[in-house]
C-alpha cells in the first residue's frame, strides 16, 4: 500500500460566542437558513476558504495539488449570485477552479435538484468540482444520479462507524465504492475515527478518507505543521 497522504481540505464553520462559547454549526447553520443570512455566511466560507488555500499552496510546490472542499445548502444553489460570487473569487485569488469542491448533502439535492440544477451546471462549466456530501442516507434515484454532473460521493460516516457493528454497512460500504467508480467519481470516506475503521477502508479500496483519526478540526494557524509533515507510513 502507498503511504497516507494530504490531499487537501474541507472548509468547517465554527462560532465561538463570547458569552456562550462555542455554538454547534447544526444550531446557528439552520438558524441563518431560516433568516435569510445563509447566502452571506456561504459567501463568507467560500472566500476565506479559497484565500487559506491560495496562502498554503504558495509555500511550497508540493502543496501545488491540495483542494478544498466547502458546503452549500439548497437554497444557496437557488441564488442567481452564487456562481457569480464563485468565478469572482477564484479570480481574485488566483486559484485554479479544479481547486475547490462545493458539497451538497444528498437530502437537500433530492428535495432541491430541479431548482438546483442549474447552478450545478454552471458551477461545472466554470471548472468547479461538485461532491454528494452524506451519500447513503437520502433518497436519490440511481437514474437521475448519473445525470447529475458531480465528481465525487461521499460516504457518510454513520456506516463507517457502523462497519464493526453489521456486515450490512461494510457491504453498503462497498456498493457505494462501486458504484462510485461505475460512475467515474471519486469515493471519499468520512468520519473515519479509528485505525481498524481506516485499515478496513483500505482494504476495500477506499482512495480518500477523513475524520478524527487522521486529522482533527484545525484553525489555520496548527495546519502549519501538518502542510510540512512527512507522509505516514502505510495501514
Amino acid at each position: 500500500m502507498e503511504p497516507q497522504r494530504l490531499v487537501g481540505f474541507e472548509a468547517l464553520a465554527r462560532w465561538l460566542h463570547p458569552v456562550r462559547g462555542a455554538i454547534s454549526p447544526g444550531v446557528f447553520i439552520a438558524l441563518a437558513e431560516e433568516t435569510g443570512c445563509i447566502g452571506a455566511v456561504t459567501a463568507w466560507a467560500i472566500d476565506e476558504a479559497v484565500r487559506q488555500l491560495t496562502a498554503w499552496r504558495r509555500q511550497g510546490p508540493h502543496l501545488d495539488d491540495l483542494v478544498m472542499h466547502v458546503n452549500v445548502s439548497g437554497k444557496d444553489l437557488a441564488q442567481p449570485h452564487l456562481v457569480p460570487h464563485v468565478r469572482t473569487v477564484l479570480q481574485r485569488h488566483r486559484l485554479p477552479a479544479r481547486m475547490l469542491t462545493l458539497e451538497i448533502t444528498e437530502s437537500t439535492l433530492m428535495e432541491q435538484r430541479e431548482r438546483a440544477l442549474s447552478s450545478l451546471t454552471d458551477l461545472r462549466d466554470l471548472g468547479v468540482k461538485l461532491g454528494i456530501d452524506d451519500f447513503g442516507t437520502g433518497y436519490s434515484s440511481l437514474a437521475y444520479l448519473s445525470t447529475l454532473p458531480f465528481d465525487c460521493l461521499k460516504i457518510d460516516r454513520s456506516f463507517v462507524i457502523g462497519m464493526h457493528k453489521s456486515p450490512q454497512n461494510v457491504e453498503i460500504v462497498r456498493a457505494v465504492l462501486l458504484l462510485g467508480r461505475s460512475l467515474n467519481k471519486l469515493v471519499i470516506a468520512e468520519g473515519i475515527e479509528t485505525h481498524d475503521q481506516l485499515r478496513r477502508l483500505k482494504q476495500l479500496g477506499v482512495p480518500v478518507g477523513q475524520g478524527y483519526w487522521l486529522a482533527r478540526p484545525l484553525p489555520p494557524s496548527a495546519v502549519q505543521e501538518l502542510l510540512f509533515a512527512p507522509n505516514v507510513a502505510p495501514v
